[in-house]
């Protein structure tokens, strides 16, 4: 440990231009590669937890703590470390969700659920209830009923990941986007997000859920907010995926199964768009600045795009889920 921590303080700020799409473009190739690695070991139910936690440390936290160490201290300069940490950590929306914010949080849990099932059941029909939870296509949650088990799987597939997806995502992505405006921000946020698992048949449900948690962050600017849905949802597709397949039994059609879950959806949309009205009246009579670009004009938000699209790192990481996704659909 003092070892990496002496190897965090030596670095300085980068000479060099960094995007955001590298950050991506790296989490993307660690996934990929620890796919391959993972498909030729055994792993069974007492080493998953272990591998779990390993993957999620090689590809989220220390490449988000790298970034964090040279772009922050390039983007906030300033003679006071302590400032300039402080700056980039309030970009990143790293405030703690307050009481107000339960309801809208609630929402997009709900919205999650129904949402992703109605884009799921619409593409994949009656498989949407098959399976067990996985986590990239790569590590399965196996259950062996037991109550330690129980434990491992919420901290290893559904809190672990639900914090360093949103990290990354929500809290390092948006903060670095929202130069070209909020839009852009929001766009690429979201389409990095669901390219972030290989796999085109699920890739509606996972733009779906960026876009929720990213109207999420904006409405209660607190990352930890987004995370706290993410958890949720995650808890939901290990443990109750069971009880959906149950209900959809029980219910003993498909229509009346999309009614109800349609029903669920529209209510929580419009819970979630009530909520966040309300969030953004309380900003509006406290004056509390927006901290991010907002371009007002086509032209300006085009030019974003085209200026975000054109990087290198960007057309990489497009490419690069292009190749992964025609090579794994012959493995």
């Amino acid at each position: 440990m003092k070892l990496i921590k002496q190897m965090f303080s030596s670095l300085k700020p980068s000479n060099f231009a960094l995007e955001p799409a590298m950050l991506v473009l790296f989490i993307y190739a660690m996934l990929l590669f620890s796919r391959g690695v993972i498909a030729q070991m055994d792993i069974g139910t007492d080493n998953q937890y272990l591998a779990t936690v390993v993957l999620q440390i090689l590809t989220f936290v220390i490449p988000a703590a790298l970034w964090y160490r040279l772009r922050g201290m390039k983007r906030f300069a300033h003679k006071d470390i302590g400032l300039r940490r402080g700056a980039y950590l309030r970009a990143m929306r790293f405030s703690p969700p307050r009481a107000r914010h339960a309801v809208i949080i609630a929402a997009s849990v709900f919205a999650l659920i129904s949402g992703c099932l109605l884009l799921s059941i619409n593409f994949s029909g009656n498989s949407s209830f098959e399976g067990n939870f996985t986590l990239y296509d790569t590590l399965f949650a196996m259950k062996d009923g037991t109550p330690l088990g129980a434990v491992g799987l919420i901290l290893a597939y559904a809190l672990l990941p639900a914090l360093c997806e949103e990290l990354v995502f929500r809290g390092i992505l948006c903060a670095e986007y929202e130069r070209g405006g909020v839009i852009c921000a929001f766009c690429m946020n979201m389409l990095w997000f669901a390219f972030l698992h290989f796999n085109p048949a699920k890739l509606l449900p996972y733009l779906f859920a960026g876009a929720v948690l990213t109207a999420l962050l904006y409405a209660t600017r607190s990352v930890f907010a987004t995370a706290i849905a993410h958890f949720a949802y995650n808890l939901f597709c290990i443990f109750g995926q069971q009880y959906i397949t149950e209900f959809y039994i029980t219910a003993g059609s498909i229509g009346i199964f999309i009614f109800i879950m349609l029903a669920i959806l529209i209510f929580s949309a419009a819970v979630f768009c009530g909520q966040a009205a309300r969030l953004y009246r309380r900003y509006a009579e406290k004056d509390a600045p927006s901290d991010y670009h907002r371009p007002r004009t086509g032209k300006e938000i085009g030019a974003a795009f085209a200026s975000v699209l054109a990087t290198p790192a960007t057309v990489l990481c497009a490419l690069t889920w292009i190749v992964a996704v025609i090579v794994l659909a012959f493995i």
